[in-house]
């Protein structure tokens, strides 16, 4: 971990770094609470996983612990962001050796669907991110048990595979996500085209 001093002051810099051999250990992403959002502090998140060592591995929004740059767990976006960022790939396996790679990555999603018999493609603006009024966002069962967004719009349930949609609730907010699928959420009054 490097603290730079703030820019014109005479602060020392901090410098901590952890050396760990990657065939005795094992590495994890963790949540706070276990949810895309949600705060807690670092040494919580530890005690809580039985951590013999933790770090606070990404940016995120203070208020609500919402992930600033792609996070990826488990095969699965939990957060999205069009900005390119360094990022870490960690590979653990339950045996042999922790993998890491580095590298710099953005992501973006856009959801693709079949309307009066024509193919239509619409940006996602968001995963697991608040709403933003009048752009379309998916919250997956990372989230939270529900997609905690105010009663104004319309949001689309969505599960199985391939994708499907099994409900629509309009001025309702708060739509639970299933685990076996994700929602689909447009905050605002008049839908995309």
């Amino acid at each position: 971990y490097y603290h730079p001093p703030w820019p014109g002051s005479n602060e020392p810099m901090a410098l901590y770094m952890l050396k760990l051999d990657p065939q005795r250990v094992r590495l994890s992403s963790v949540h706070a609470n276990d949810e895309a959002m949600g705060i807690e502090t670092v040494d919580a998140i530890a005690r809580r996983r039985d951590a013999v060592a933790a770090v606070n591995g990404s940016f995120f929004v203070v208020t609500n612990g919402d992930p600033m740059y792609v996070l990826k767990e488990a095969g699965e976006f939990v957060s999205d962001s069009s900005i390119i960022k360094g990022a870490v790939l960690i590979r653990s396996p339950a045996q042999g050796r922790t993998e890491l790679a580095f590298d710099q990555i953005s992501a973006t999603a856009s959801l693709s669907f079949k309307a009066g018999g024509r193919e239509r493609t619409v940006p996602i603006a968001g995963i697991d991110t608040t709403r933003a009024r009048g752009r379309l966002m998916m919250f997956t069962p990372h989230y939270h048990s529900d997609t905690d967004t105010a009663a104004n719009g319309t949001e689309w349930v969505l599960r199985g595979q391939p994708l499907r949609v099994t409900e629509i609730r309009r001025d309702a907010g708060r739509t639970p996500i299933p685990k076996d699928g994700v929602v689909l959420s447009f905050g605002g009054l008049d839908l995309p085209e």
